[in-house]
């Protein structure tokens, strides 16, 4: 069984102020078990993740936390949900869903230095460099910018 990438740029459009995100735009990267080591130490033999794995923020962007999450209302009468309950903007966490966490701009460049400086036999993929341009220009253009990622099997 495969593991895949769920994947979010977040970033300030409409609030100008620093650190606040109000909009997010999925972001569809390939299955790549270095970069998922990297970014968080999934399936990645022995790589160093950049950060451990923080969760998702608490100012998640509203439609990332509708991607994340199950509307509890809908799923009360299933067992396994009270299990995967979070307190996610009042929803629970996706059961599929797992080692979910987020990057700045700047610790996305260090997974891309590291991963282009040997981890994967040199160069990056163009998954990688379409996510770190994408982000760049995010950071350029707007006050803020992350990434927001989780991961299924």
């Amino acid at each position: 069984m495969g593991c895949d990438i769920h994947m979010y740029l977040e970033y300030s459009f409409w609030n100008f102020s620093e650190g606040k995100f109000d909009t997010s735009l999925a972001l569809n990267v390939g299955r790549d078990y270095t970069l998922f080591g990297l970014l968080a130490g999934v399936r990645g033999d022995s790589y160093n993740e950049i950060s451990p794995p923080r969760g998702v923020p608490e100012d998640i962007v509203h439609n990332t936390a509708m991607e994340y999450t199950l509307d509890a209302e809908d799923h009360k009468d299933y067992p396994w949900f009270k299990e995967w309950t979070g307190n996610v903007k009042g929803r629970g966490r996706h059961p599929d869903w797992h080692t979910a966490s987020w990057l700045t701009p700047e610790e996305l460049d260090e997974v891309c230095r590291r991963y282009s400086n040997g981890m994967s036999g040199g160069g990056i993929t163009n998954d990688i460099a379409f996510l770190r341009d994408v982000v760049r220009s995010a950071k350029k253009n707007y006050k803020s910018a992350r990434v927001v990622f989780w991961f299924d099997n």
